[in-house]
């Protein structure tokens, strides 16, 4: 051993080169998470306790703090900072009773709990490194006590610590489908170290949505002791039913934590049926409902209602309020808003002016208030409103009824000399008249001498048969004039019968005409 009088001061530590970094692995629910433990620091910013011996100095090089359960590389260097070599030196270490030992490089002897080197000789200026694996198992103090011959060795103390994470999360109880719900994730660190390398994952049912999808994965910086940290997760709703938002948070050498919000997602939905008669007389009154309903989880907002009504109806009245707009011949009603679940039914009257088919076309909608003032400013985006429609055909028809008259333009007429009867036909129903057929019987002792009207005729014997007037329009007239001779005196009977399509049986009508002798 040299004696005192030849120690050498302690140089000052070179930084060593950092030893490739152990890998830990940690797994999330949907993928695998690699997590890093630090490399051995180095000198500057580490705290590094030596002490030199007469001819040595032995440093003692450890990481700040080190996680419970991961490894930790510890470094002993001796440098002889005189000027002849030193021999037969021997380096110890006393493995910590609150650690594990994976191994040293060089390997060492191990004895029980002891590490032993046998360096041998270290030359002038030379300098020598050992590597000292652990797993520290417990929170608390990690010393380490490097030793060599003559007694002279360092003292490093290391706090290993456990990091400890709790998450919340929180979110709206119900929202209405489009709208965005707020969820407030909470993670807070109570353990006695930093838990590093965070991962925090956002896992969304299939009715909420977000930018980035229904999985949204977050890399936190360091949170610390003691720290905590407020995360707002905003998502889109866009399905009804009960929703949630679980969340898997994962951190190095720490288990994944986990937590879940749920919320209730209702949706208004909105229905309009249109029922009442297909079919109607002209000038007669139809009544016809409206029938609104909200098979949804959710209030509707208020409603807008309307019917456009084709120009051979004629408005009567409306139920609840409806008013009618002659402009645009549309009824129009402005209704509170419809509850989940509900049904409202409103009565519509028209009549027939004329005949004629169409659609009776209705639709609703939702309207959403009119907001001013500072509430304005804290409203959200209005959803799309809601709306539904419907149709129905309606047809009026007409009733024809044709005023029948037949009458002699003279009477009374000398025998040898014509008669003339008029046979008008006017259609004063409501609807038009088809194959309107005329057959005229002549009275004995007349000969047929012409005729004119709309229609060409036939004589058979004493009747004189006209072909059918496809169509008398309402309100058209048909003039019909037939001549006759009378060749004996007397009262002579001119005799018509009139059908047309839609009448049950003919009607027949005559004309009494006196021929006289001159």
């Amino acid at each position: 051993m040299a004696s005192p009088s030849a120690v050498v001061p302690p140089a000052a530590p070179s930084s060593p080169a950092p030893f490739p970094p152990m890998v830990t692995t940690g797994t999330t629910p949907t993928e695998s998470k690699t997590f890093t433990t630090p490399s051995i620091p180095s000198a500057r910013d580490s705290e590094v306790l030596s002490r030199s011996g007469p001819q040595l100095q032995v440093e003692a090089v450890l990481p700040p703090q080190v996680l419970v359960g991961t490894e930790c590389r510890c470094e002993i260097r001796l440098r002889n900072a005189g000027s002849t070599p030193v021999h037969r030196v021997v380096l110890e270490e006393e493995i910590p009773t609150s650690a594990n030992y994976l191994g040293s490089e060089p390997p060492a002897q191990v004895h029980e709990r002891r590490l032993r080197w046998d360096v041998g000789t270290v030359e002038a200026g030379a300098e020598k490194r050992y590597l000292v694996r652990l797993v520290p198992l417990q929170e608390g103090e990690l010393r380490l006590k490097p030793t060599v011959t003559y007694s002279y060795g360092v003292e490093k103390v290391v706090q290993a610590t456990r990091p400890r994470l709790q998450v919340h999360v929180r979110g709206p109880e119900r929202c209405r489908v489009g709208e965005e719900a707020v969820f407030s994730i909470h993670l807070h660190n109570s353990g006695s170290g930093p838990a590093q390398q965070l991962v925090v994952q956002a896992q969304l049912s299939e009715g909420l949505r977000h930018a980035h999808g229904t999985t949204i994965e977050a890399q936190l910086p360091t949170l610390a002791a003691g720290e905590s940290q407020t995360l707002p997760l905003r998502v889109k709703a866009t399905a009804a039913g009960p929703q949630w938002c679980r969340l898997v948070v994962v951190a190095l050498a720490h288990a994944e934590v986990t937590a879940q919000a749920s919320l209730q997602v209702v949706e208004p939905r909105l229905e309009l049926r249109l029922q009442g008669p297909p079919r109607c007389l002209v000038r007669s009154e139809a009544v016809y409902e409206l029938v609104l309903s909200n098979p949804g989880s959710a209030e509707t907002e208020p409603l807008a209602l309307s019917v456009q009504v084709p120009d051979w109806l004629e408005f009567v009245q409306a139920g609840e309020g409806g008013t009618y707009q002659a402009e645009q011949r549309c009824v129009v009603w402005q209704l509170p808003a419809l509850g989940a679940g509900s049904t409202r039914s409103i009565g519509l009257k028209l009549r027939a002016q004329a005949a004629g088919e169409g659609l009776l076309r209705a639709a609703v909608q939702t309207v959403t208030p009119h907001v001013v003032g500072a509430a304005a400013l804290t409203t959200s985006p209005a959803a799309p409103p809601l709306q539904a429609k419907a149709e129905l055909a309606v047809r009026a028809e007409g009733v024809p009824a044709i005023r029948f008259e037949v009458f002699d333009l003279e009477d009374p007429v000398p025998v040898g000399q014509e008669a003339v009867y008029e046979i008008r036909l006017l259609n004063q129903g409501t609807g038009p008249c088809t194959q309107v057929q005329l057959i005229a019987l002549l009275p004995e002792g007349a000969e047929y001498k012409g005729s004119s009207g709309p229609t060409v005729v036939r004589q058979e014997g004493n009747r004189l048969i006209f072909a059918p007037l496809a169509v008398l329009a309402v309100r058209n007239e048909a003039i019909y004039r037939i001549r006759v001779r009378g060749t004996v005196a007397g009262d002579a009977r001119f005799r018509v019968q009139l059908s047309y399509d839609h009448m049950r049986a003919p009607v027949v009508k005559e004309e009494s005409t006196q021929f006289i002798q001159p």
